[in-house]
């Protein structure tokens, strides 16, 4: 009796151990970033990030893992290392996460050169489209270095560098537009992706750099010709299992110009 008395209090102490343990890992706390830093699924660099805390945003903390915090942003949990964050909420109080965006009255913008809108003030946060040089957006905000703009359907961020609120010439355009550009159809806005190296395409065809490009074919069917805003005049004359809806694979000359040009967005026209 006084053995089985003995494990009973020996379960009910390490119930009570287990208990306290898990509530003092589950307390709540706030704490801000010091630098932009990767949120990740788990307590190391090797898991995937799963989004991106900005400096200065206010973070939830649930626990530590190693030298690892685990913290709610954004509507995402995940960890970030503790040597970014400092604990408090930020002095700008509780509106952290947005005080470095200011909105401004909507102005028109133009691009000085190809580039992509992202969505966040920095090169960290995913590319959601692209502007091709001179194509027009509203600027709403500002956010250090980088404007708030609406484009292509989508609001994102553009470092301001590549902005200016004077119309470009149009006299020296930087790609060939149509021969008959009275008459090309607007599809919509498309995700180009590049390959290379095939010596063939689905049509028979050799493919040709700055002429051949792989389509969904049910949304660009075989050997039409389409204008892609920034880059020229292409043909539809390849297809490929990954090709789906609005997106267009550009052949280029080698694999390092490929993975170069990574992913873009432009608007597409059916030439007519």
């Amino acid at each position: 009796m006084f053995q089985k008395l003995k494990r009973n209090l020996i379960v009910a102490a390490t119930g009570i151990f287990v208990t306290a343990s898990l509530t003092a890992g589950a307390f709540a706390a706030s704490a801000t970033a010091t630098t932009h830093v990767n949120m990740r699924a788990g307590a190391g660099n090797s898991y995937r990030v799963v989004s991106v805390v900005a400096k200065g945003q206010t973070v939830t903390t649930n626990g530590k893992s190693g030298n690892w915090t685990k913290v709610t942003a954004g509507g995402k949990t995940g960890y970030v290392h503790s040597k970014y964050l400092t604990s408090g909420s930020a002095s700008t109080g509780t509106t952290a996460s947005t005080s470095t965006t200011t909105n401004t009255a909507s102005t028109t913008v133009y691009a000085t050169s190809a580039v992509n809108v992202r969505s966040g003030p920095s090169t960290s946060y995913k590319v959601i489209t692209s502007m091709s040089k001179g194509q027009i957006a509203t600027k709403t905000g500002v956010s250090g270095n980088w404007a708030k703009i609406s484009v292509n359907g989508k609001t994102g961020y553009v470092s301001s560098k590549y902005l200016t609120t004077s119309k470009p010439s149009t006299s020296q355009p930087t790609t060939s537009q149509p021969s008959n550009s009275g008459s090309k159809q607007l599809v919509g806005n498309f995700k180009l992706t590049f390959y290379a190296g095939d010596s063939t395409t689905a049509s028979g065809r050799t493919p040709r750099v700055n002429h051949t490009i792989a389509a969904d074919t049910s949304v660009l069917p075989m050997y039409t010709k389409v204008y892609i805003e920034g880059w020229g005049t292409y043909t539809v004359e390849d297809r490929g299992g990954a090709i789906k809806g609005k997106r267009i694979d550009i052949f280029v000359a080698n694999n390092s110009i490929a993975r170069k040009n990574g992913v873009k967005y432009a608007n597409v026209y059916i030439v007519k």
